[in-house]
């Protein structure tokens, strides 16, 4: 599968390999997550975002079969 960002997209993968695409506008709220070390702010944040399926302007989860 290719998956790539547009703009200041950030894509990243949790530890079940699945792969979460961040919209720009979350981008420094999810590095600041990130450089602060909170894994379940990132899980949290991740886990609210729209499934592929259901995709979304707003950012996408891309599960993992």
């Amino acid at each position: 599968m290719n998956i790539e960002a547009e703009g200041k997209e950030l894509i990243l993968k949790d530890e079940r390999g699945n792969i979460a695409i961040i919209p720009k506008k979350y981008r420094q709220e999810v590095l600041d997550m990130i450089k602060e070390g909170c894994k379940s702010c990132l899980k949290t944040f991740i886990a609210g975002l729209p499934l592929k399926k259901e995709y979304a302007e707003d950012g996408n989860l891309i599960e993992v079969e």
